[in-house]
């Protein structure tokens, strides 16, 4: 995953989950230890196709409605999903 939009760059990396739980048991539930901490995302959103792949297929930029293609990396347009 990107920290930044690639076209208008608005940031993708939220609070770090431990700031925000304050409890390091909590905070592993969503995956963050010590040595890998994580953050909780912003401005981005990553969709599920309901007839497609049983997971997210593509990441959109909440800020400016840029979709990329999780697997191909590529841009999509219009009616366009992302093929696996």
């Amino acid at each position: 995953m990107m920290d930044n939009c690639p076209k208008c760059d608005v940031s993708w990396v939220g609070q770090d989950i431990m700031e925000y739980f304050q409890d390091e048991e909590i905070a592993g539930m969503y995956g963050w230890t010590p040595d890998n901490p994580k953050h909780f995302s912003v401005n981005v959103v990553m969709v599920e196709y309901p007839d497609h792949y049983d997971g997210a297929s593509e990441i959109q930029c909440k800020v400016c409605g840029t979709r990329i293609g999780r697997f191909s990396g590529k841009y999509l347009a219009g009616g366009e999903t992302e093929r696996m």
